[in-house]
């Protein structure tokens, strides 16, 4: 039979015939699809719902010589036509990038009788708007919140992933227990992957030697009826690589080749990872976002936002490492059975600037209060344990902080932000005082000293206690201050001046015990008198 004349007997009974279900009529021999020869699905299980680059396969148990004519939809021409005998698995068309979503027909015929037409749905990739930071705040203690929006449109099972500057691409699996400790890590290089083994235990395993391999399973999308109707997903293997031995005790670097199964599309593929030894075999299984070249997104390795409705949140603390702040978005839906993943950069000019101690070494002191002068470019701010997080509008920025210690004079700390995502420690102009409590030449522990600004209006006061040897130590910005010590029922006072990068001396000197106790003593002897001299004159008067 001609080409011509099956063309046309197909048209006709496209025009005539009554529209097609992806369920066949029951009585007809089954018919499966799929995405590749190793996918196929019977019709009763759903019809495929297939996108740019898919790779369309049939099988029929027709035991008939026939002819699959695939016809876009509403379209009267074919783009492909083949032959498909019994039980054979056939390529009948790859779906291209000017296609045009919709149902598309795909019909049977053999000779010049039509036996059946299915319903092919095609889907383009969904075209994502980038989702858009609707606000951010910083609190108290240096927690980022931030809110993105985005139009989801029809869009469901949608899922955001933060990044910082490095995007996560590398994927780590644990030895079996068996092998010892040590993992597999694992990396793109094009379509191939990087494998390196490093044991960093001590190996107690039954065997060193072990097969590796890697099974990669994406979601497939599947519908009944037309429009389509509802959609069941089926992850489905669509590469594996052979397996390559390794020693777990050695460290090794090889690459492994991914034999496709089916057209690997952009989206989020479940990643497996199969050790097989003596005692047995394990699987461990990840999650990338890959679009089968280039490198993956291991979504293990980046922040999980959680949706409601059309808005994603994301919190992190800005006092972890710059290098995690948040760079970048990946988000990633399905529409129509197809997903789709779009990357947005997010723009936020964040700064950390850690105030320290410099050349005096040791933690900045909390009771050290930090404020910042009034810019215009920084949109928010927040003070904690000596580290100023701050929100930039423009870049760069002068800022200018202000340290104070016990209601003193303030000491200004001037630095400019050239870059955004900036983590700079910068020192503040400090001195140290040393209070040495004694008695008797022998050092007081637990002694209660305070310090406060000569000068303040305030109440604001530095405090701590003499330690064994009876020293304490502070570090304070440079002014006049008013030293108090108080050590039982003794309490004392005295001046220092602090100067920045010195330190000042304070000796104080408790008397005996002995001393201030008999003080105390013939004070609480002479009040017994008195209270007994006033009683017995009282009494007396009674009596007269």
């Amino acid at each position: 039979m001609k080409i011509s004349t099956l063309l046309l007997v197909a048209a006709l009974f496209l025009a005539s015939a009554p529209a097609a279900n992806a369920t066949p009529p029951s009585g007809l021999p089954s018919v499966e699809l799929g995405f590749g020869p190793s996918s196929l699905v019977p019709l009763s299980q759903g019809s495929p719902i297939y996108t740019v680059g898919d790779q369309l396969w049939l099988s029929s148990d027709y035991n008939l010589s026939l002819s699959a004519a695939l016809y876009p939809s509403g379209s009267s021409i074919p783009v492909s036509v083949v032959p498909v005998s019994y039980k054979s698995v056939e390529l009948v068309y790859t779906f291209r990038p000017s296609d045009q979503s919709g149902v598309w027909s795909l019909v049977l015929v053999s000779g010049t009788l039509p036996l059946q037409v299915i319903q092919v749905y095609f889907e383009r990739p969904p075209d994502l708007t980038p989702p858009a930071l609707s606000s951010s705040s910083i609190l108290s203690n240096g927690t980022l919140l931030t809110d993105f929006t985005m139009n989801l449109g029809e869009g469901y099972n949608g899922e955001g992933c933060v990044v910082g500057n490095v995007t996560p691409s590398a994927v780590s699996f644990s030895f079996p227990p068996s092998d010892g400790q040590g993992e597999v890590t694992l990396t793109t290089n094009g379509s191939a992957i990087n494998v390196l083994s490093a044991p960093f235990g001590i190996h107690t395993g039954q065997s060193n030697s072990m097969d590796f391999w890697l099974e990669l399973y994406y979601p497939y999308s599947y519908t009944f009826g037309a429009s389509p109707g509802a959609i069941v997903t089926r992850n489905i293997l669509v590469a594996r690589s052979s397996p390559s031995l390794l020693n777990s005790s050695l460290l090794s670097n090889s690459t492994v080749e991914l034999s496709e199964y089916s057209h690997l599309r952009t989206g989020r593929y479940d990643l497996v990872a199969y050790f097989r030894d003596s005692s047995g075999l394990t699987a461990r299984e990840s999650s990338v976002l890959w679009s089968g070249a280039g490198p993956w997104v291991w979504l293990g390795g980046c922040v999980s936002l959680k949706q409601l409705g059309s808005s994603f949140y994301y919190s992190t603390s800005l006092a972890s490492p710059s290098s995690s702040w948040p760079s970048g978005m990946y988000a990633m839906l399905a529409v129509g059975g197809v997903e789709g993943a779009i990357f947005s950069s997010i723009r936020l000019n964040l700064t950390a600037i850690h105030l320290t101690t410099g050349s005096w070494g040791g933690a900045f002191p909390r009771a050290l209060g930090v404020s910042i002068f009034d810019n215009p470019n920084v949109s928010q701010s927040a003070v904690a344990n000596g580290t100023v997080f701050l929100e930039l509008r423009d870049i760069p920025t002068a800022v200018v902080l202000s340290v104070e210690s016990a209601g003193s004079k303030p000491e200004n700390v001037s630095i400019v932000i050239t870059q955004s995502h900036a983590d700079v420690s910068v020192p503040a102009a400090l001195g140290k005082v040393n209070v040495v409590v004694q008695m008797n030449g022998v050092g007081v522990p637990g002694a209660r000293i305070s310090l406060s600004a000569a000068s303040s209006s305030t109440e604001a006061t530095v405090a701590g206690i003499s330690n064994a040897q009876g020293s304490a130590s502070f570090l304070l910005v440079p002014d006049n201050y008013t030293v108090t010590y108080q050590y039982r029922n003794f309490t004392g006072s005295s001046s220092v001046d602090v100067y920045k990068g010195t330190v000042s001396l304070v000796n104080v000197q408790i008397p005996q015990a002995s001393d201030y106790t008999l003080s105390y003593a013939l004070l609480a002897v002479g009040a017994v008198g008195v209270f007994a001299n006033l009683f017995f004159w009282r009494r007396a008067i009674r009596r007269v």
